[in-house]
């Protein structure tokens, strides 16, 4: 009887919470696979694989846009991103990266602070 008891309790308290730091764990872990994939994959198959207006999306099609010298294009998915999540500073980061790469030292300056405000704690 008592191993059924902790059995339903676990079922009932621990259950949910793994499911939801499971999806969250998978959100993350998509969204670091497209940021490499548009940093170091294959342009065509970036391009062909990240082609909606998920996050990973819109993170895939930046980084390659950026690479392919497409500044004001790549720009304007940080900005979709950003409208999406307007306090990760994950992206205002990469905006940042994006910028610092571009030469445009004002607007990393700019991105890489915001990433710092909502993020204090990192380097």
């Amino acid at each position: 009887r008592e191993r059924m008891d902790v059995l339903k309790n676990y079922i009932q308290n621990e259950q949910p919470k793994n499911l939801a730091m499971k999806k969250s764990i998978n959100t993350h872990y998509a969204r670091v696979v497209a940021k490499v994939q548009g940093f170091l994959g294959d342009l065509e198959y970036v391009k062909n694989t990240y082609k909606g207006d998920t996050i990973p999306d819109l993170i895939a099609r930046a980084v390659i846009a950026h690479r392919m010298s497409k500044k004001v294009e790549a720009f304007a998915l940080m900005d979709q991103l950003l409208m999406k999540e307007p306090q990760n500073p994950y992206f205002f980061e990469l905006k940042g990266q994006i910028a610092y790469e571009n030469g445009d030292i004002d607007t990393a300056i700019s991105a890489y602070r915001s990433s710092l405000h909502f993020l204090p704690e990192q380097p």
